[in-house]
């Protein structure tokens, strides 16, 4: 019976830091050209990002679910908020500006 531990290896943090210099990098980028208000949806966009990421979001995992299990709640939900994104989206489109 071995009773040593074993070492587990270490975290590898070069992708994530180089997306975070990037984004900052970015951000910077924004703050200097245009202004304080873009580099806050700067911000709040790549939260989203990195939350739907987190959360293994995406359009292809249900396709994916759908085919393998045959279970298509996925796909209508993504049917769900695409009808909606028209329905809302549309009267802006039609009139030429959103504001």
């Amino acid at each position: 019976m071995n009773n040593s531990l074993t070492a587990t290896p270490g975290r590898k943090f070069g992708a994530p830091l180089a997306a975070l210099f990037l984004l900052l990098m970015g951000a910077q980028f924004l703050l200097l050209s245009v202004g304080t208000r873009q580099v806050m949806l700067w911000i709040v966009g790549a939260a989203l990002g990195v939350t739907l990421y987190h959360a293994a979001f995406g359009f292809t995992s249900a396709w994916r679910v759908f085919i393998r299990e045959r279970r298509g709640a996925g796909l209508r939900a993504q049917m769900v908020m695409l009808a909606v994104a028209v329905v809302l989206f549309f009267p802006a489109l039609g009139a030429g500006t959103l504001f």
